[in-house]
């Protein structure tokens, strides 16, 4: 597994590792088509390597689409997938910036960004990637 061996809280460009330099090189891809990558070590296996391109593929499909708001909510809610603690949609909404906003609201955005599809997806990708780690 590729790592981070140091991150300078002053300045990332001296930051350094394999991990960091090759999601360096990523983020380097993204653009006004592409909005959504991820590299996995250059160990796994290619099956590995095109499920998870194939997942970002269609994950950056649907955020073309979506609002800043329908972003900032959906980013809210994916803070909880794969983790031990549940993120509500109560919590997303106080916490909204500048001013809280209702639940309602953060639900209506959820449902406009098709949030029940990339929940099911990001859950399947936390899978895939234990699935991958455990191989290792």
């Amino acid at each position: 597994m590729d790592t981070v061996d140091f991150v300078s809280d002053e300045n990332l460009s001296e930051s350094d590792g394999a991990a960091f330099r090759q999601s360096g090189r990523a983020l380097d891809t993204l653009d006004d088509d592409c909005w959504a990558v991820c590299v996995l070590p250059k160990s796994e296996s290619i099956t590995s390597s095109l499920a998870v391109k194939s997942l970002f593929e269609l994950m950056d499909l649907l955020l073309h689409e979506w609002t800043e708001a329908q972003a900032r909510a959906v980013a809210g809610m994916l803070r909880g997938v794969g983790t031990e603690r549940s993120v509500t949609q109560q919590a997303v909404a106080d916490g909204w910036s500048p001013e809280p906003i209702t639940r309602q609201s953060v639900n209506r955005h959820l449902q406009r960004a098709n949030w029940s599809q990339v929940e099911r997806t990001a859950s399947t990708f936390r899978q895939l990637i234990d699935v991958i780690a455990d191989d290792t």
